[in-house]
Formats: structure tokens, sequence, C-alpha cells
């Protein structure tokens, strides 16, 4: 989310009166599926076997891989599609729906609504990811 879409984020809560809360997603890349394919290291071996034969396969995302940001990015997108919510055509990371804004930044999010939507919203987000309430926004 951009310097400037957040700033009219703002400008819409305090011209509806609406509240602001922020929540973070714990370990987000973590939560993303990932399916990958790495060769052994070349140290390594076991009887019988030539470390060629054997690859690992990653089926989450870990931080530090390139295409980590991607798979979250992914990930939480479809998350909050199959919640109903729609994306900005200007600015992939602002969803909404009915009275509910979020801002996507990384793994932090801006909801902005009516209190209750607020509320729905969270409960429904942590029985899919695990996050820490960050109360109002100051």
């Amino acid at each position: 989310m951009s310097k400037r879409s957040m700033r009219i984020l703002l400008a819409i809560a305090v011209e509806r009166q609406w509240e602001i809360d922020q929540i973070d997603v714990i370990t987000a890349y973590l939560n993303s599926p990932l399916d990958v394919t790495k060769e052994q290291p070349p140290y390594f071996s076991e009887p019988d076997r030539k470390p060629k034969d054997y690859v690992c396969k990653l089926i989450k995302s870990l931080y530090g891989l390139r295409q980590s940001g991607r798979n979250w990015n992914t990930f939480v997108d479809a998350t909050l599609l199959k919640l109903g919510f729609s994306r900005c055509l200007n600015d992939p990371c602002i969803f909404s729906k009915a009275d509910l804004i979020i801002g996507l930044y990384v793994d932090d999010m801006l909801i902005i609504g009516v209190r209750e939507q607020i509320d729905r919203f969270k409960t429904e987000i942590s029985e899919k990811l695990e996050i820490k309430d960050l109360g109002r926004l100051l």
C-alpha cells in the first residue's frame, strides 16, 4: 500500500467517522503454500543412494526465499477474495466489502469501517491466519 493510498484511506475513515484498527499476521510467509523442489546439497549422502537421487520439496514459504513475498501476496489475496472482498483497481493492496476497507502492507493490515464489521472481520481472518490484534490505530 502506497503512502498516497494510506492517506486516502485515513481521509475516508475521518469523513465517514469510521474506526481504524490494525492487525499483524504472525509468521505471514510461513502461512503461504509453496511448491518448489531443490536438489540435495553436495555433502548429503546416504548408504546405497547417490545424492542426486533425492530432492527436497518445500511446502511452505520461508523468509529469505525470493518468491516468499509473492507467495504470501497471492495467498492473502485469495483468502480475502474468498471472504467476499473485492480488490481495488488502482492499488492491489486495498480490499473493500460493504462498510469495510482493508489496507494491506506486507504482513500488516489496516482495517477501516464500522466497529461491528471490524470485529466480524477479525474473527473471520483469525480462523484462517494467526494474527496479533494491535487494536485501534493511534
